[in-house]
């Protein structure tokens, strides 16, 4: 088959005279930037100006005109090329990569299928229930081999087990666990969880110092002994001689002493209340 399909029988002829103008532009720029611009001859120059604009946007319309006559056989030429070449060519790669890619795929998933399973064996065996498949970050393509990739498995699963060793000698096993199961990272675990019990330490102690301080504890009064005085009906009196000489006949009061120690506030009243309640006497000390 010949490839030979597109020949340039002729380059396109351009005759151009820029070399002779080139001269006559540049002594007409310098002249104009030789002169000095000032409030009598600003409108000269101003002038001056404007014919060179107009002399450049002249070159210019040749220019693209030119252009548009040099490229018109191309893009008719490119049109063509499209519509026999690049519009076969175009389809039909596209369509054989969507089936080569709909076959990998198909052994892409099988391949995964594969190895999850075997993670799900060795996760067992392990005893780690919190970890998926697809967190241990395993990329799998068509030229990984099975045996590599069961070793990755069997990498990833060691070290888990190994960390979990590790997070049950340390302090606060359970707190680190929680956070370990969150990002499978022993490192940064251990260390978040340090940091947060030392800013919560800080918090409390902030809080302590800040709070207006709590009422002083009233010190646990002395009790005296309490001499509960049974009073027993009195008898009537009998008249004596003598104030102080009681009778012999009238019956003396039986008095019991009794000390109580209290260590509150508390027990304290409550004895009180029982003292007055029945009316015995009490000292208080």
């Amino acid at each position: 088959m010949s490839t030979e399909l597109i020949v340039v029988k002729q380059l396109p002829v351009i005759e151009e005279r820029l070399q002779s103008i080139s001269k006559e532009i540049q002594e007409q720029t310098e002249k104009v930037l030789s002169l000095v611009v000032t409030e009598d001859t600003v409108k000269e120059i101003k002038k001056l100006r404007a014919d060179l604009n107009k002399r450049f946007k002249e070159l210019e319309d040749q220019r693209k005109a030119v252009k548009a006559k040099v490229m018109a056989p191309y893009e008719a030429f490119e049109d063509v090329y499209k519509k026999y070449v690049t519009d076969i060519f175009k389809p039909a790669d596209a369509k054989l990569k969507a089936r080569i890619d709909e076959v990998e795929q198909a052994l892409l998933d099988r391949k995964k299928a594969e190895i999850a399973a075997y993670f799900e064996e060795r996760a067992t065996a392990h005893n780690i229930d919190f970890v998926s498949f697809d967190r241990l970050g395993i990329k799998i393509t068509l030229s990984d081999s099975m045996k590599k990739l069961r070793e990755q498995v069997d990498d990833a699963l060691n070290k888990i087990s190994g960390d979990l060793a590790v997070i049950a000698t340390l302090e606060f096993p359970e707190e680190i666990l929680v956070e370990y199961k969150e990002n499978l990272d022993l490192t940064n675990t251990v260390l978040t969880v340090k940091t947060r019990r030392a800013r919560l330490a800080e918090e409390l102690k902030r809080k302590a110092e800040t709070q207006p301080p709590a009422p002083a504890a009233e010190s646990t009064p002395a009790v005296e002994p309490i001499a509960p005085v049974v009073n027993e009906p009195e008898p009537e009196p009998v008249p004596e001689p003598a104030a102080t000489v009681e009778s012999a006949s009238a019956p003396t009061k039986s008095v019991i002493t009794i000390t109580i120690k209290v260590t509150s506030c508390d027990e304290l009243m409550a004895i009180t209340e029982i003292c007055r309640a029945r009316r015995l006497e009490y000292t208080i000390s």
